[in-house]
């Protein structure tokens, strides 16, 4: 049997179960490192985090002024471009905002 160290967390607003293989022993070093890599990654482009690089965009939209972007952040963003264009446009990361139409169990709400 293979041993494995897991744990479950919230990050972007979603339940993730972490499982790490741990044959050396060293399962919970590395889902601490993984948890603080969600976090990392959670604080600096989450849409609910007002301090966001996401949010700072969405603030800036219209106005004219240019938000400079990280080197990790140009990265994300062009691959989101490739895989929405790879997509035919089906993958489209502006719709967040279509997720409070649903409900947990992805019935309709009615307004």
């Amino acid at each position: 049997m293979v041993e494995k160290s897991e744990i479950r967390i919230q990050a972007f607003g979603r339940s993730c179960h972490i499982v790490i293989g741990d044959a050396d022993s060293r399962g919970n070093e590395l889902l601490l490192q993984c948890q603080e890599e969600l976090e990392r990654v959670e604080e600096k482009f989450s849409s609910f985090s007002p301090d966001s690089i996401v949010s700072r965009l969405n603030q800036s939209a219209g106005t004219g002024y240019f938000v400079p972007l990280d080197p990790e952040a140009r990265s994300l963003f062009q691959l989101i471009d490739a895989l929405r264009d790879e997509s035919k446009r089906v993958f489209d990361p502006t719709t967040r905002i279509l997720q409070d139409c649903y409900s947990s169990s992805n019935g309709l709400l009615a307004s």
